[in-house]
């Protein structure tokens, strides 16, 4: 190799990783003479972004893999250790989704604390997203971290830190940990080894309590149990091929309703969900190869029966996945689509290509069949780690897929309506609702009319999680909280989005609606005539340079050459700009947001003269350039809803056409 320097990071990778497969990953880019790959993976590093890391998987330091998760726990460690007295004494809790490598993953993190002399609360078996920061939170760990990579494609994997409070890290403690990574880069003697977890006197398994104290704790989100034993609404579930399905059944058994409707084909997890493009919050449970196998059965709490949860990445007693069957398969030959109604997780995410239930009817058809062929007019849909959820309500002949801002806008007056039955008398001026800035704004309209307090934070739940715990500790309710990427915190057990407990929310509101003689969207509709009309209209172009990213944003702040931001977007006045990126905002005084800023991400918010708010960011977990708009006509206007999403959906045409430009900049449309 010619390079000196890019040899001494290959030797350098080489003597650190112990994991055969990555070598022979590295050693087969220098045989091949690849220098700018190696060069990719070797001299760029993952950096805390979502509340941790996510990645796709591979050898390199800019990838998911033993030595970057090794490296990952050190740092935290040492931060742990450095600015939590009595860590030892307190643990950490350590969960892990259906994803290829997440259980290993999840053992060397553990390895690394319990080698150190942190007790570690490590889950025996796959768990979803919400017991971990559920399980950080009642044991009043130092810390928790999570192995999942959400929704994102089989290929990622990724690794979710909390903090002592039980919400997502934020600001210092994330930069703070950052820089501790760097300082213990090299494996420590002990980090490798993954046996120690079975031995160690230190490791602890929550699975059992934690499963019984959080699905004791979903029923006290339950309002009317005994009308929910004859609801008139027959419900489909699917996973998604992720982790879901275990314990979505049981919270809906602890409401009082009969078991869901499981998609078959999504029954079990598979890490390659094969019957989907994106992966869907409606799978259940992962397994790489799923292959219709008599598996043994372990009879749990709660009556419910669990079967084989463990992926295999090979199954070898089977060709192909078996509707009936509980174990994922990789392939998932039979479906194109994965369905929300799949039970048990699978790595392979076989019938879909995404399994991301926002991605929309792709990723819900399986679930929409198993509906149709039993009856249900209702779905609900899980993402892989199960911290989302994705509804769907046919009515008149036709699938509705709501959007998360119309879940909001449903769970937002649900909450009102069902706390102001228990607690007439508490005063509404002691309640608080939030939701993300990207956001609708439904919460602070019905905050406005009702009189509980309404906050709006940064796009995250990190930020909600954390203002949340604040206001409980001074002593205030914490109702609901939502962002539009169908993310939900019910109450306020867990301070994280809650795919889990907002299903069985969702399906004891639905019954109560139709109870009444009405549909989900009917509920909808009399929000909207109650409170006004919110009408939205999200989406996103996908990009992976970050060099075009950087000058789309800044042609915005030097629109036209002229120095100065648009002051119209074709036909429509624009009223005040927010930059949480460059830190103006010319709706305040001295033209300083109030919300933080952040140069790492870029964001900027358009007020347009006619009421609608538009919002251009980058994701922090995918290559995607997204805007959120919604349109709040004055009811005074008389704007029907035809009238003013016409009108929304010009604008957004104008925005796409003027901002983001996307033949200039190469930038790839979403497709459906």
């Amino acid at each position: 190799m010619e390079d000196p320097v890019l040899q001494r990071k290959v030797e350098e990778w080489l003597k650190w990783s112990k994991n055969e497969t990555d070598n022979k990953e590295i050693q087969a880019l220098v045989d091949e003479g690849n220098a700018d790959e190696l060069q990719l993976r070797l001299f760029h590093r993952m950096e805390f972004g979502t509340a941790g890391l996510r990645a796709r998987m591979g050898a390199g330091y800019n990838m998911m893999n033993d030595l970057t998760v090794i490296q990952a726990t050190q740092g935290l460690c040492s931060y742990v250790i450095e600015n939590i007295p009595d860590a030892k004494e307190m643990g950490v809790c350590v969960g892990y989704d259906g994803r290829y490598n997440s259980k290993r993953f999840a053992q060397l993190t553990s390895t690394i604390f319990l080698n150190k002399g942190i007790k570690v609360y490590l889950f025996s078996k796959l768990c979803p997203t919400p017991y971990v920061a559920h399980c950080t939170r009642h044991y009043k760990c130092a810390c928790g971290v999570m192995v999942t990579a959400s929704h994102n494609p089989k290929e990622d994997n990724g690794y979710k830190v909390y903090w002592s409070n039980g919400a997502q890290i934020i600001s210092p403690v994330d930069k703070g940990i950052s820089a501790h990574i760097l300082g213990n880069l090299e494996p420590w003697e002990t980090s490798w080894d993954v046996d120690f977890t079975e031995t160690s006197p230190l490791r602890k398994d929550p699975f059992d309590d934690i499963h019984t104290r959080y699905q004791e704790d979903v029923k006290l989100l339950c309002h009317f149990s005994e009308k929910n034993k004859c609801s008139p609404v027959k419900f489909t579930y699917t996973a998604m091929h992720g982790v879901g399905y275990l314990f979505t059944r049981t919270s809906l058994e602890q409401f009082g309703f009969p078991p869901v409707i499981p998609v078959k084909e999504q029954v079990e997890p598979d890490p390659d969900f094969p019957t989907v493009k994106y992966p869907n919050p409606a799978a259940l449970e992962p397994d790489p190869d799923f292959p219709t196998v008599n598996i043994p059965i372990l009879q749990l709490k709660y009556g419910v029966v669990y079967f084989q949860v463990e992926p295999d990445p090979d199954f070898p007693t089977v060709k192909y996945p078996n509707p009936a069957a509980v174990e994922p398969d990789p392939d998932f030959p039979t479906v194109k689509y994965p369905n929300p109604a799949a039970v048990e997780p699978d790595p392979d995410f076989p019938t879909v290509k995404y399994p991301n239930p926002e991605e929309g009817k792709g990723a819900l058809t399986l679930s929409m069949k198993t509906a149709d062929e039993n009856g249900s007019t209702v779905i609900l849909a899980n993402d892989p780690d199960a911290d989302r959820l994705a509804v769907a309500e046919k009515v008149n002949g036709e699938w509705i897929i709501f959007t998360g801002n119309e879940i909001g806008a449903l769970l937002g007056w649900w909450s009102w309506f069902t706390f102001r039955q228990r607690c007439p008398d508490t005063p509404a001026s002691e309640c608080y609702m939030f939701s993300s800035t990207v956001s609708s704004k439904i919460l602070e309209t019905i905050a406005k009319k009702e009189g509980f307090n309404f906050e709006e934070t940064l796009t995250g739940f990190k930020w909600m999680g954390n203002r949340a715990d604040t206001v409980l500790k001074e002593g205030k309710t914490v109702l609901f909280a939502f962002e539009e990427a169908i993310g939900f915190m019910c109450g306020s057990t867990v301070l994280d989005k809650d795919g889990v407990s907002a299903a069985a929310v969702c399906a004891e509101m639905a019954t109560y609606v139709y109870n009444e003689g009405k549909t989900l969207k009917g509920q909808l509709n009399d929000i909207f005539d109650e409170y006004g009309l919110h009408v939205s209209n999200n989406s996103y172009y996908i990009c992976h340079d970050q060099k075009i990213i950087k000058s789309m944003f800044d042609d915005i702040r030097n629109y036209n050459n002229t120095g100065k931001y648009p002051e119209s977007c074709g036909q429509y006045k624009i009223k005040y700009i927010r930059d949480l990126t460059a830190g103006f905002d010319n709706s305040c005084p001295d033209n300083k947001p109030l919300l933080p800023v952040s140069k790492s991400s870029q964001m900027i918010t358009f007020t347009f003269e006619n009421g609608c708010v538009a919002t251009l960011r980058t994701s922090g977990t995918e290559p995607k350039i997204k805007w959120y708009t919604e349109h709040r006509p004055d009811p005074a206007s008389g704007m029907t809803r035809e009238q003013t999403e016409a009108e929304l959906q010009d604008m957004v045409d104008s925005i796409v056409r003027h901002f983001y430009q996307p033949q200039k900049n190469g930038l790839i449309a979403r497709t459906s």
